[in-house]
């Protein structure tokens, strides 16, 4: 309590398998447990209640309409929730890169917004914007690449050695991170403008970018994002600004496929899951 942060988030379980199992009873009661854990302290900062949530548990969409129901319907509820979505492994991209996956994650953040919780989105790294359009207050992504995916594997032991992965260039235009040497390659063969975002960080990918730039760059390229694609109070404008986002993304990949090749994790294989995604979340959600 003597900390000086600006809340205080409860810990939980993650709900692995399903929402009709055990995990989801245990995690509820973490939820239910967490005000009144928390009142008799007479802090007041917020409380967010962790929910941590399987990818495989949020493709059942009327198991999670369900607990949703449960945990916004609570008579001591938390002052929020810290919501994390967790993949198979930190290097599972299609586990979260799935319209079922991006529909529910966008869904989850609406609802609770409505109900009137503040939302943190922990490991949402890209996905963020596509959160903040629907109500999610705060997204959150790591120093490196393992953790920008939330995994239980990031937590058990890690073999030794192995290379450094080649620094990574996050382009607001391509919604993607491309390596730096494709970045330079690209800026001679197409407009530079059509590629770089127009940031401070960009000076620093003339040539490779120390490890610090890098994170520094992908979280302005982030924030840049967020205030281009999240910030109207109304998600149907949001919305239409994230549809206009892959639509461009789109065109860009199109004239650099005509040019270059980029390497399989550059591509634009996300833009497909992110578009239908937001329009199944457009269609639970009667937007």
């Amino acid at each position: 309590m003597g900390l000086p942060v600006t809340a205080v988030i409860s810990p939980n379980i993650l709900i692995s398998r399903s929402f009709d199992y055990v995990e989801a009873v245990i995690a509820k009661n973490f939820i239910r447990q967490a005000k009144k854990v928390y009142d008799p302290f007479r802090d007041k900062r917020p409380v967010f209640a962790t929910l941590a949530i399987s990818r495989e548990a949020l493709l059942d969409f009327t198991e999670l309409e369900s607990f949703l129901n449960d945990i916004t319907l609570l008579s001591s509820p938390p002052d929020g929730f810290y919501l994390i979505v967790g993949a198979r492994s930190t290097e599972a991209r299609t586990d979260l890169y799935n319209a079922d996956v991006i529909a529910a994650w966008m869904l989850l953040n609406y609802s609770l917004k409505i109900n009137g919780f503040q939302v943190i989105n922990g490991y949402a790294d890209i996905i963020s914007p596509f959160l903040g359009a629907v109500g999610g207050d705060v997204a959150c992504t790591g120093w490196w690449s393992n953790l920008r995916t939330f995994s239980i594997d990031r937590f058990a032991p890690e073999a030794t050695g192995g290379r450094q992965p080649v620094p990574r260039y996050l382009s607001t235009k391509l919604l993607n991170r491309i390596t730096f040497y494709e970045l330079h390659a690209l800026r001679k063969i197409i407009p530079e403008v059509a590629i770089v975002n127009g940031l401070s960080m960009d000076d620093k990918y003339e040539g490779e970018p120390d490890r610090s730039d890098e994170v520094l760059q992908s979280w302005e390229a982030l924030s840049s994002l967020l205030g281009a694609m999240s910030m109207a109070e109304d998600a149907t404008i949001n919305l239409k600004k994230c549809g206009d986002a892959i639509k461009s993304a789109y065109e860009l990949y199109t004239l650099i496929k005509t040019r270059y090749r980029l390497d399989p994790k550059s591509d634009n294989s996300h833009l497909e899951p992110l578009q239908e995604g937001m329009s199944l979340f457009k269609k639970r959600a009667e937007i």
